[in-house]
């Protein structure tokens, strides 16, 4: 089971984001959908669709798009990283990430072009689907 980092929400709430509305707390966000908040806003360009929230504003393609994620033990974060390099590899798009022990940090942007492309989506859409099956 994975579970987002609380250090992250600490860190996200002080940076004072575009998308928090009146009332918003980052603690009535499920852990698994907080993971992909960031994510979401490049995700709806990409995939079409409507915006979740009225009035609040998408970061620029040049954001990358970022995951914390924190395993129960050492061997299931590999697995999951072992899974995700393996598809990384078959896309030929390669992600930066950070592991310590049960820690994951993955971040997904094309230098190549300096933004965000669709392959950063697909991949982000094999991570997400990857992490919930851990």
């Amino acid at each position: 089971m994975c579970l987002v980092l609380h250090w992250v929400k600490r860190v996200l709430s002080e940076c004072k984001l575009p998308f928090a509305t009146s009332g918003f707390s980052w603690d009535s966000i499920p852990e698994i959908a907080f993971c992909h908040l960031l994510r979401l806003w490049t995700l709806y360009r990409y995939l079409g669709e409507k915006r979740p929230q009225r009035g609040t504003a998408v970061p620029p393609s040049s954001t990358p798009l970022c995951l914390h994620l924190l395993f129960m033990l050492f061997k299931l974060a590999f697995g999951f990283m072992t899974r995700v390099a393996l598809q990384a590899e078959k896309m030929n798009h390669h992600p930066e990430w950070f592991n310590v022990y049960s820690k994951v940090q993955i971040t997904l942007i094309s230098h190549d072009c300096g933004g965000l492309t669709k392959r950063d989506v697909k991949l982000a859409q094999f991570i997400d689907k990857a992490a919930a099956s851990v």
